[in-house]
C-alpha cells in the first residue's frame, strides 16, 4: 500500500508529522482524523530511490539477493530467540561485511527507535529489499509474526538464488559463442570486406547488387562507427524512459499475456508468484482480503495487479474466493482447482502453497528449457549472419571467375 507522509496539528494545537500507511488520501485523512490529528498537509511519501536522485544513470550497489536472504534469516533467528527487533537490527548494523547492509539496518533500527513501525522503515529501502519482503513485513506486523515471514522469505529466496545460479551457469556457454559471432562478423565487415572490395574495384568489376549493398554498410559502419554508438546509446535511454511511464509499463504487462512463448512464461511467473504471497501471508493469520491487498503491488505485473485489484469489491461484497478467481483469464485451471478444495476444506494457506511448489517448479523447467534453446538459436543466428557475408563474397568471386571465360 503507499506511505503517505503528513503534516498537522493535535487537539492541544501540537505539531505532528509522520508516515501512514493509506490506499488513498482521502484514507489518510480520515485516519488522522480519528487520530484527533487535524491535517495541514498529506503527500505521497517519496521512495528511497527518489529521495537519493536514483535515476535511469544512477549506479548506486544495491544488496544482492545473498545479502537479502542473509539479512532475513538473521532477523529471524534473533527474532525467534525473542530480542526485540531494534536489538537485532543494531547486531546487524554492528556487522561490517557489508557496508550497505550495515547502513540500512542502522537506518532502519534509527527509524523504529523513533516510533515508526518496521514496515515504514523497510519501505524507505524498497529498492534494496524487494517489494514482496516490505508488504510481507508489514502483514507480519499486523499479526504478529514478523520472525515467521523472515524465516519463510528466506527459504522462498533461497530457491530462487539456486535456481538463477543455474541459468546463468547455462548461459556461459551461448555468451561465449554470441561474442565471438560477434567478433567474427566485425571482423568481416571491418577488415575481410574492404580488402576484398579493394580488389574488385581495381578490376573495374561490377559486383552484384547484395554484394554492393554490404560492401556500402561496411564502408557507412566503418566511416561513422562513433556516430552508430552514439545513436545506439541515445535510442537505449529514450527507450528505457518510455519503458518507465506507468502507461506503457501496462500495455507492455498485458501484451506480455498475448505474444505466444512469453504468455505462458508470464503467467507461470504471476502464478507462482501469488502463490507463493499468499501462503506466506496466510500463514501469518490476517483475514484472506488483507493480504490480498498485500499481495496485489508485488505481482510484478502490472496488468495482472488491476484484474486483482477489482477482485477486492467482490470479495468484500462477500463473493467467494474461488468465484472471483474464475474472472482472471490467465490464471490455469489446475490453480482454481487447488483454490476451491482449500476454500471447502478451510486450508487455503496448503493449497496456496502447494500450486506455489508446482508453479515455481513449472516455471523453472520451462526457463532451463528456453535456456537450453537460446544455445542453438545463437548458433543458427550468427551463421546466417557469417553465411550472408560468405555467400555474397563467393557469388561475387564466381561471377568475376565466369567473366573471364
Amino acid at each position: 500500500m503507499p506511505v503517505f507522509q503528513y503534516l498537522g496539528r493535535t487537539a492541544d494545537g501540537a505539531i505532528s508529522k509522520g508516515d501512514l500507511v493509506a490506499e488513498e488520501i482521502a484514507d489518510a485523512f480520515r485516519l488522522l482524523k480519528k487520530r484527533g490529528i487535524i491535517p495541514i498537509k498529506i503527500e505521497k511519501a517519496k521512495s528511497n530511490a527518489e529521495r537519493s536522485g536514483y535515476n535511469f544513470f544512477s549506479f548506486q550497489r544495491r544488496l544482492k539477493p545473498t545479502q537479502v536472504q542473509y539479512f532475513c534469516v538473521q532477523m529471524a533467528t534473533m527474532l525467534n530467540a525473542g530480542l526485540q527487533v531494534t536489538r537485532a537490527l543494531a547486531i546487524i548494523a554492528g556487522q561490517k561485511q557489508n557496508p550497505r547492509l550495515q547502513a540500512i539496518a542502522k537506518s532502519m533500527q534509527r527509524d523504529v527507535e523513533h516510533g515508526k513501525s518496521l514496515y515504514l522503515a523497510a519501505t524507505t529501502f524498497r529498492q534494496d529489499l524487494g517489494d514482496m519482503l516490505v508488504n510481507l513485513i508489514a502483514a507480519g506486523e499486523e499479526s504478529g509474526n514478523v520472525d515467521t515471514i523472515f524465516l519463510h522469505y528466506a527459504q522462498y529466496l533461497e530457491k530462487r538464488i539456486k535456481l538463477m545460479r543455474e541459468i546463468k551457469g547455462a548461459m556461459i556457454y551461448p555468451a561465449i559463442l554470441f561474442f565471438i559471432g560477434i567478433a567474427v562478423i566485425l571482423l568481416l565487415a571491418f577488415y575481410v570486406l574492404p580488402r576484398f572490395a579493394d580488389i574488385l574495384d581495381n578490376n573495374k568489376f561490377e559486383m552484384p547488387a547484395v554484394t554492393r549493398i554490404m560492401l556500402a554498410a561496411s564502408e557507412f559502419l566503418r566511416q561513422n562507427i562513433f556516430e552508430v554508438g552514439l545513436g545506439i546509446m541515445v535510442l537505449l535511454v529514450v527507450a528505457g524512459f518510455i519503458l518507465r511511464q506507468p502507461r506503457v509499463q501496462f500495455f507492455v504487462d498485458r501484451l506480455k499475456f498475448k505474444l505466444p512463448f512469453v504468455k505462458s512464461l508470464t503467467s507461470l511467473a504471476v502464478t507462482a508468484r501469488l502463490s507463493r504471497s499468499m501462503a506466506m501471508m496466510l500463514k501469518s493469520g490476517l483475514p484472506f482480503l488483507k493480504n490480498l491487498e498485500h499481495t496485489i503491488p508485488i505481482i510484478g505485473n502490472r496488468y495482472a495487479e488491476h484484474l486483482l485489484a477489482n477482485m477486492k469489491n467482490e470479495l468484500t461484497a462477500g463473493v467467494d474466493v474461488h468465484s472471483t478467481f474464475l474472472k482472471i483469464h490467465f490464471l490455469p485451471d489446475l490453480f482454481l482447482s487447488l483454490i476451491e478444495v482449500g476454500e471447502r476444506s478451510g486450508k487455503l494457506d496448503r493449497m496456496f502453497e502447494q500450486a506455489a511448489e508446482y508453479y515455481e517448479s513449472e516455471l523453472e523447467s520451462k526457463l532451463k528449457r528456453a535456456v537450453q534453446l537460446f544455445e542453438p538459436g545463437m548458433l543458427l543466428m550468427i551463421s546466417l549472419f557469417v553465411g550472408l557475408i560468405a555467400s555474397a563474397l563467393i557469388s561475387t568471386i564466381m561471377k568475376a571467375v565466369q567473366s573471364f571465360y
